[in-house]
């Protein structure tokens, strides 16, 4: 297939960052730019004040700085137009963020948006569909479940799934030259449950990755299985609007001995790839239910290493496990600003899975060979270029 020949500007986390938006547009970018397309980055986090550069084996991305308004959509329009400026050559501009926030400014209406849409309830929120419902929007669905939502609203959208590295992402990677198993502290009879999830609640009160039930069900579960550790790989404070974990651990009946963290500084300034996946290897298990999910990549991170997973059979993650995983219903919840339903994981579910889980400590052979249909560079030549070449113009 011929080169990219154009330039694309695509809203996100800048690929600098170690946040999911971020790694998922570090992916991305990298990949047009050696495809031949000139790249650049409106950025809603993680560059400010100026405007900067990432630099890639292929060349340098443009990193526009966030604004002032709360996702910089401000800014967007004027930093297309400014990354067009004295250019004859056809030009794409792409979001990859939450879309309901896309409405802030009007301006933007004057464009066509090429827009990598989360759907993390059911049904599509009524911010992301009044979006992607727009004349000038053509979404594209990062899941199954996103896909079969919006094409439920009468439009034909493409799925284009998230993606994980897997020349990085696979079993035998070190963390500070020791197995991930090591460096957690952990002994050979410890069956290690994995949570890797942000600790950001809505309001402080909602908390979408299900930190309640899922600290719930492991408090039950060590009552007959002692030797379980839990794994959290997020932050103990509740500085991001998150919960106190601490607190919740202790009303939940989890004792110290039985939690393991990172340390917290080294948390907040980034494991790269090669540690995370050395720290997924160290779980028997990734306990991940949560109360919705637009994608939730540590589900592919966890399963590229052999771990197999418990997750929540609602919107993203029902299609996004092996079949030796392990699904939990829930209840539907009502989410009045979405003005949608979240599912809460059933505690009880969850205890039973995680026994389950337990009792048939293994490699997973399944998740490994599931997990390589999101290798990036697979996914780019087989999705993202022939949707580039047909809508770059």
């Amino acid at each position: 297939m011929k080169p990219l020949d154009g330039k694309i500007l695509l809203y996100s986390n800048s690929p600098q960052t170690q946040s999911g938006y971020g790694r998922q547009a570090n992916q991305l970018v990298t990949r047009m730019k050696k495809a031949g397309a000139d790249v650049a980055v409106a950025c809603n986090y993680g560059q400010e004040g100026e405007i900067g550069e990432y630099k890639t084996p292929h060349g340098s991305i443009t990193l526009y700085p966030k604004s002032f308004s709360g996702y910089s959509t401000d800014m967007l329009p004027v930093h297309f137009k400014h990354f067009n400026l004295n250019s004859d050559k056809p030009s794409m501009l792409m979001t990859l963020y939450d879309t309901w926030v896309l409405h802030e400014n009007k301006n933007i209406d004057e464009f066509q948006v090429h827009s990598w849409t989360p759907v993390d309830h059911s049904t599509v929120p009524a911010g992301v569909r009044a979006w992607v419902q727009k004349d000038n929007v053509s979404p594209i669905a990062m899941s199954p479940d996103g896909q079969r939502q919006i094409n439920a609203l009468g439009l034909d959208v493409p799925y284009i799934p998230h993606t994980i590295e897997l020349n990085t992402y696979k079993p035998g990677q070190k963390i500070d030259g020791v197995t991930g198993r090591q460096w957690l502290g952990v002994k050979p009879n410890n069956f290690v449950f994995g949570m890797v999830a942000a600790n950001k609640a809505n309001a402080g009160l909602v908390h979408r990755k299900a930190l309640s039930e899922n600290f719930q069900a492991f408090g039950q579960h060590i009552k007959t299985h002692p030797n379980s550790i839990l794994y959290l790989h997020m932050e103990t404070s509740a500085q991001m609007g998150g919960f106190d974990v601490m607190r919740l651990l202790q009303v939940s009946g989890i004792p110290p001995e039985n939690v393991v963290f990172p340390d917290q500084v080294r948390l907040r300034y980034g494991f790269t790839d090669v540690e995370m996946a050395a720290i997924y290897e160290a779980f028997d298990c990734l306990l991940a239910p949560s109360y919705g999910e637009g994608f939730q990549v540590p589900l592919i991170e966890a399963q590229a290493v052999g771990v197999p997973v418990i997750a929540s059979n609602y919107t993203a993650p029902k299609d996004l496990v092996s079949e030796d995983s392990i699904l939990i219903d829930g209840q539907p919840f009502w989410d009045e600003k979405q003005a949608s339903f979240y599912q809460v994981p059933n505690v009880g579910l969850t205890i039973q899975a995680m026994s389950k889980i337990a009792e048939e400590r293994k490699i997973s052979e399944a998740s490994l060979k599931f997990a390589k249909q999101f290798d990036a560079d697979l996914v780019f030549e087989e999705k993202w270029l022939p949707y580039l070449q047909e809508n770059l113009k």
